[in-house]
């Protein structure tokens, strides 16, 4: 303890978090004990043994591919480790050789991929279930920049027209620093231009007042539903203008636990399930940003309706 509580990756653990971590880390043979000291145990032994320990001690892991396999073992294909990497189990599907697969289990430590045929109808991911995060202050300048008429004198013609559409498309919708609600028969789109991390955390917070489907990005939340969509998205953000939403620690916790698994280390798996299910947590909940960005939103609908 006395040597990794000064380490800057571990500056913030409690000694009681230490000790759990340590504590099933030597129940799941990840390290043992020797004489008084901590070593590798027998599971840490196979899985980064190989190449003379060579991923263990690397910052990033070395470049691998991944064979893909379908549910009764015949070959489909390889995949490269960064992009199986963004996938998740049950949830992505890909394409590959020609047609769309789902991804039903993956097996790093044998660098191998099950995968299912999607359902005809279900579109592939592309590039995993684990998103792409612009922060939030990039995002305000690109509201910025589409709720302007500035010029930019060193875009390529194609590049001007594009921006040019771009600000016709969302000129009735977006407000200069607020960004925007659009409402059509099928759908609400809030254009808040908050960032990947907050519009994920304001997808969980949504889905805890009603039972809608949620598409957040980069730069709004996509929100269908049954009944009355827009009353009851009303209601559900003047609960979350509620700062005790937000502070209320054993919520979130359970929140996080329904987070799709993202593999954000190659050491993940030595985690006990609480220190993971934390990590995710951390990388895709922002919920102060996220009361900001309640507080700070309005807009308008197709008909010119400006929300309270």
């Amino acid at each position: 303890w006395s040597q990794l509580c000064v380490v800057p990756d571990l500056a913030g653990i409690r000694r009681e978090e230490f000790d759990a971590v340590i504590a099933h880390m030597l129940a799941e043979q990840w390290l043992r004990l020797a004489s008084a000291r901590l070593v590798l145990g027998p599971k840490a032994e196979r899985r980064f043994g190989r190449r003379n320990f060579m991923d263990l001690y690397a910052v990033f892991t070395s470049p691998q591919s991944y064979a893909v396999e379908d549910l009764n073992g015949r070959p489909v294909g390889v995949l490269s480790q960064a992009f199986v990497d963004r996938l998740v189990e049950g949830v992505s599907t890909f394409l590959l050789g020609g047609r769309a697969w789902g991804v039903v289990a993956i097996r790093h430590h044998d660098r191998l991929l099950k995968a299912e045929p999607a359902p005809r109808g279900r579109q592939p991911t592309w590039g995993g279930a684990s998103p792409h995060f612009l922060s939030a202050p990039l995002c305000q300048k690109i509201l910025a920049i589409l709720t302007t008429e500035n010029g930019y004198p060193y875009l390529h013609p194609s590049g001007e027209a594009a921006l040019g559409e771009r600000r016709a498309a969302l000129r009735d919708v977006l407000d200069p620093g607020r960004g925007g609600l659009e409402e059509t028969s099928e759908e609400l789109r809030w254009w808040n231009f908050a960032g990947g991390q907050i519009n994920t955390t304001l997808k969980s917070a949504l889905l805890e007042f009603g039972e809608w489907k949620i598409i957040p990005d980069n730069f709004s939340l996509r929100i269908r539903g049954e009944g009355h969509l827009r009353l009851d998205f009303d209601a559900a953000v003047a609960h979350l203008r509620d700062p005790a939403f937000w502070n209320d620690d054993r919520r979130w916790r359970e929140i996080a636990t329904g987070l799709p698994n993202f593999r954000l280390s190659k050491f993940q798996d030595v985690l006990p399930p609480w220190a993971e299910s934390e990590m995710l947590a951390s990388f895709a909940f922002d919920r102060a940003g996220a009361l900001q960005a309640v507080l700070s939103t309005r807009g308008k609908d197709s008909r010119g309706y400006e929300p309270k």
